[in-house]
C-alpha cells in the first residue's frame, strides 16, 4: 500500500504510533478523559494527507498564518536538530515553541514553550474544545497534536515555532504550515512500508516539503544531493548544503567554519552525528537571520550551545551527571563506566533504526517502570540511550 492510500483501521502496515493508547499502564497513562479520549486516536493509525490537517487549521481560524515556522525533517537527528534550533533562537532573545514526538512519558513534553512543556489543564482544555473539529474532519492523533501545538503556539505569542516533522514529509501535517525554513538533517532507511523501498524514493517524500522562496539547509551525504538540488530548483527553494558551506574539524573544542563567520570554541556534543546537527542548526539561523536582518544566534554561542546540550541531556542523566570528566575535553564526552552521551532518540546519533522500530523506547520505559519504578526506568535510559525524555518539573510549566 503506498502513501497516501486509504488506511483502514487496524492495517498492519500503517499502525499507529509505539507508546500511545488509553490503556497503558502508568505512568503512561493520560491525565483525564480529554488527552484519554485524544490517545484513543491513535488506534486509527497513520493517516498521511493534508486534507484532515487543513480542515483542522482552517476551523481555528488559520493560526499556522501568524507564525514564524522552521521545519525540521529527517531520518536521524531531526528531533535534536529541532531542539537546538529552539534553545539558540531563545538564547538570541526570542520567545520561541518547540513541537517534537515522540514523548516519553508525558503527551505535554511534545508542546514547549521556551522549553517548558504546556500545563496540564490547558491542554486537556485545549483537547476538548477541538474535539467538536476533530471529529468533523476525522482527523488522526498526529494531526490533532500539530493543531493543538499551532494553536498554542499562537495564544503565547511566540516569535519562533520549531517544528519535527511527524513520518516524511509531502504528506505530513507539519506540511501544512507556511515555513520560513526547511531543515533536511540525514535520509535512510526508515518507515519503508510508507515512504519507499529505497533511500530516493524516501528522499523525494521528504523533499515534498520545500515551497517556493523557502530556503533549504541541508545535512544529507552526496550520494543525494544532485537529487536534493534537482528537486529544490523545481520547487524554487534556496537550496544550502552543509558540507558545502560550513567546516569543522574533529578537536573536542571546535570551530565551525562558514562563509561569512567563524564561531570557535564551541563545546563538544559527543558524537559525529551531533556534531553536524549543531552544525545544520548553526547554519540555518546564520544565513536565516543574514537573510531577513534579524539576530537569530546569540552573542555568546558556545555558552548557549553548553546550555542547549546540558538541557538536552539533563532529563537522562540528572544533575550530578552534569560535570566535566577529569582531565577536561569538554563536558559532553564519555565518562568512566559510561556509554558515550548520545543525545536523542534511537538512530538520532547515527545508530540504524530498524522499520518501525523507532519508539521502542516506550516499550523498554514500560518493562522496567513496571518491573523497578522510575529508578528502573532512569537506569535503562542511561544503559541504553535510547531516547530523549523532553518534560520539566511540573512547577516549571506553561498554562
Amino acid at each position: 500500500m503506498g502513501l497516501g492510500n486509504p488506511r483502514p483501521e487496524g492495517d498492519a502496515n500503517h499502525p499507529g504510533e509505539p507508546g500511545v493508547g488509553p490503556d497503558l499502564p502508568p505512568p503512561f497513562t493520560a491525565g483525564d478523559p480529554a488527552t484519554a479520549w485524544l490517545f484513543s486516536l491513535n488506534r486509527f493509525g497513520i493517516r498521511p494527507g493534508l486534507v484532515r490537517i487543513r480542515g483542522l487549521l482552517e476551523d481555528l481560524g488559520h493560526p499556522e498564518r501568524d507564525l514564524q515556522t522552521l521545519v525540521v525533517a529527517g531520518t536521524n537527528g531531526k528531533g535534536s536538530t529541532t531542539r537546538i534550533l529552539a534553545h539558540l533562537l531563545q538564547a538570541a532573545g526570542h520567545k520561541v515553541a518547540t513541537y517534537t514526538s515522540p514523548h516519553l512519558l508525558n503527551v505535554h513534553e511534545r508542546i514547549l514553550i521556551d522549553d517548558r512543556p504546556v500545563a496540564a489543564a490547558s491542554f486537556a482544555a485545549r483537547v476538548e474544545a477541538i474535539r467538536p473539529s476533530v471529529e468533523k474532519h476525522a482527523a488522526s492523533w498526529f494531526e490533532t497534536l500539530t493543531a493543538l501545538a499551532v494553536q498554542t503556539a499562537r495564544q503565547e505569542e511566540v516569535d519562533f515555532l520549531c517544528c519535527e516533522t511527524g513520518l516524511g514529509g509531502r504528506l505530513d501535517a507539519s506540511n501544512a504550515l507556511p515555513a520560513i525554513a526547511i531543515l533536511l538533517t540525514t535520509v535512510g532507511l526508515d518507515h519503508q512500508r510508507i515512504l519507499g523501498e529505497t533511500r530516493t524514493a524516501i528522499a523525494a517524500e521528504k523533499l515534498g516539503l520545500l515551497k517556493p522562496g523557502v530556503s533549504l539547509f541541508c545535512g544529507v551525504d552526496e550520494e543525494l544531493r544532485s537529487q536534493v538540488f534537482e528537486a529544490a530548483v523545481l520547487a524554487g527553494s534556496p537550496c544550502h548544503f552543509l558540507d558545502e558551506l560550513a567546516r569543522w574539524d574533529g578537536r573536542a573544542t571546535w570551530d565551525l567554519v562558514l562563509r561569512d563567520r567563524v564561531f570557535g570554541d564551541l563545546p563538544d556534543p559527543g558524537t559525529p552525528a551531533m556534531r553536524r546537527n549543531v552544525a545544520l542548526a548553526i547554519l540555518a539561523l546564520n544565513e536565516l537571520g543574514r537573510s531577513r536582518s534579524q539576530d537569530l544566534l546569540p552573542d555568546d554561542l558556545p555558552a548557549a550551545l553548553h546550555r542547549s546540550l546540558k538541557a538536552l541531556l539533563q532529563p537522562i542523566l540528572g544533575d550530578g551527571e552534569q560535570s566535566p570528566p577529569a582531565g577536561g575535553g569538554g563536558p559532553f564526552q564519555t565518562r568512566p563506566g559510561k556509554l558515550p552521551h548520545q543525545v536523542g532518540r534511537a538512530g538520532e546519533v547515527g545508530l540504524p533504526v530498524p522499520d518501525g522500530k523507532c519508539s521502542d523506547h516506550h516499550r523498554l520505559a514500560r518493562r522496567h517502570v513496571k518491573r523497578d519504578g522510575a529508578a528502573g526506568h532512569r537506569g535503562v535510559l542511561e544503559e541504553q540511550a535510547h531516547a530523549l525524555p523532553r518534560g520539566v518539573p511540573a512547577d516549571d510549566q506553561v498554562s
